[in-house]
């Protein structure tokens, strides 16, 4: 099988190529391209032979490269798709053999490709060594550290150090799963990111780093949890003497702990959005700016014992702000030993997300409702942008009894998805109430893509994911635009695509639902 699966990949691969061959250049582990477009180097180091391609002219390579190599000097194994200056490893050598090889570039002074299958390259295996090769970087986040706690919306400031031994550090990026949350602007140590708004849930933090050889290593997860604010609501309070308003300026809550210490949290809402200083009863507030509360303690109060909270606080932020404010004619009262807060409307039990064949499964429970109308599910793929991808109703508007839901998203994002569940009231009043993470691991390529090159107008894609079910593919040129786009059913992962007509010869890149594009040849 092995042998006649040589022999179909070398026919291919003559098809392809042009009607004369003329003899190869003599072996050599560095020599140049045709029109000075490029060079090429052989190394060989701990037993592993590379070959890397060296643009010499702007742009050779950048959107098109194939590398085809073999022993017979008319015929080569591929098409492999190395990446310009960085080296490609060869397998299945052996020390004495003679490799002839090829490219197949992008022709960086005009239109389509270029090759040279007509005066290979060659180099004889063991003959190459005391070439160097790119040793990767290094990274290591340095900050969160995994036993640090954060309260949604959280504000994490990320940091990493990174260092290159044979090269420079180009670029540091940051992720949460295999999702990319952002980008570090320093230009050395430390590498740092901010990342803001950070809803409840437990994430991943990971650090990559890529250095001038496009060598990129990434770091030791670090695993942190966001814990949402309150359980409960906030309880609101106008403005009180200094300054007419409408509306609420802030939010508070008060909690007493078994030793009858009070802690007060304030929040500043509309006027007062942004409030960084505030006292209650005389207490200096502290203000933490991760989660834009400003909280204080008020020591041993006696239980039961009705407690008048006087606040005097900023309205807004140091650098933006309309003067003080204060509410002191007209106080909150608290019960210590309470908790300051109205039922919620809807008490959640739990919000789970479960992956199969590439479907999440999400599944939610309530243990009594009040006055809902409808539960908002939405998706996102950074944690930050959501869209929406159903309305439930509620089972059981006002109900005192368990209520279990369940929702299936069929075409989840590569990566990590984020959903997030709101309540949302009769009266149009709506409460976040949970955020659930899944991890989806779609194919990056097909099994098979059959024929390629194409010499006709249909082929057909067998996807490493045994998928049924409806599948959108999509057919680009190299300049982007696209030339098809339908959706077709897949029947246990395989695809038949048929098009009106043949495309122009070229290179077209081929995208099957979420999977990564791949490239497709054209005769």
């Amino acid at each position: 099988m092995k042998m006649k699966t040589t022999i179909i990949a070398i026919i291919c691969t003559l098809l392809y190529l042009p009607f004369s061959v003329k003899a190869a250049e003599e072996p050599a582990c560095s020599g140049n391209g045709q029109d000075g477009d490029y060079h090429y180097q052989v190394t060989q180091a701990d037993g592993k032979t590379y070959m890397t391609f060296i643009p010499d002219k702007p742009g050779a390579g950048s959107t098109t490269l194939l590398f085809f190599y073999g022993t017979d000097p008319a015929g080569a194994t591929g098409a492999n798709t190395p990446t310009p200056n960085v080296p490609y490893e060869l397998t299945g050598l052996t020390d004495g053999q003679v490799i002839y090889f090829y490219f197949v570039y992008n022709n960086p002074d005009g239109p389509g490709n270029k090759d040279n299958s007509g005066n290979r390259h060659s180099f004889i295996v063991g003959q190459c060594s005391g070439g160097s090769v790119n040793i990767k970087p290094t990274v290591s986040l340095t900050s969160p550290a995994a036993s640090d706690s954060f309260t949604s919306p959280a504000t994490i400031n990320i940091s990493a150090n990174a260092a290159d031994e044979d090269g420079t550090v180009t670029k540091v990026e940051f992720y949460n799963g295999s999702a990319k949350i952002g980008e570090s602007t320093s230009t050395g140590n430390p590498y740092t990111f901010q990342w803001t708004n950070v809803q409840p849930g437990t994430y991943s933090i990971t650090a990559k780093a890529t250095d001038n050889m496009l060598g990129s290593t990434t770091s030791s997860p670090v695993v942190i949890t966001v814990n949402g604010s309150f359980t409960t609501q906030w309880c609101g309070q106008s403005a009180g003497n200094a300054v007419p308003t409408t509306g609420d300026e802030f939010e508070w809550r008060a909690e007493t702990d078994g030793s009858g210490n009070v802690t007060v949290t304030l929040h500043g809402i509309g006027a007062a959005a942004g409030c960084d200083f505030a006292i209650v009863n005389g207490n200096l507030m502290t203000y933490d700016t991760s989660s834009g509360y400003l909280t204080a303690t008020l020591n041993n109060q006696t239980s039961g014992t009705a407690l008048e909270l006087k606040f005097t606080y900023r309205r807004g932020s140091a650098t933006n702000n309309t003067g003080e404010n204060n509410n002191i004619g007209n106080p909150v009262t608290y019960t210590v030993g309470d908790v300051c807060a109205a039922p919620l409307p809807v008490s959640l039990i739990d919000f789970i997300s479960a992956t199969a064949n590439g479907i999440v499964t999400l599944k939610w429970s309530t243990a009594s409702e009040s006055n809902n109308s409808y539960f908002l599910l939405e998706r996102s793929t950074d944690g930050k942008v959501f869209s929406t991808l159903d309305k439930i109703p509620s089972k059981g508007s006002n109900s005192t009894t368990r209520q279990d839901y369940q929702f299936m998203d069929r075409n989840p994002a590569n990566g990590t998805n984020y959903y997030r569940l709101t309540q949302v009231d009769n009266d149009g009043k709506a409460k976040e109430l949970a955020i659930s993470t899944a991890d989806i691991s779609l194919s990056n390529t097909p099994q098979k893509i059959y024929p390629n090159p194409l010499k006709g107008n249909s082929f057909s894609i067998t996807l490493n994911k045994k998928l049924t079910g409806p599948v959108t593919i999509s057919i680009s040129d190299l300049s982007g635009e696209e030339i098809y786009k339908k959706t077709v059913q897949a029947l246990s992962g395989k695809v038949q695509v048929e098009l009106s007509a043949k495309p122009a010869t070229g290179v077209y890149v081929v995208k099957a639902g979420h999977n990564q594009p791949f490239k497709l040849l054209v005769e």
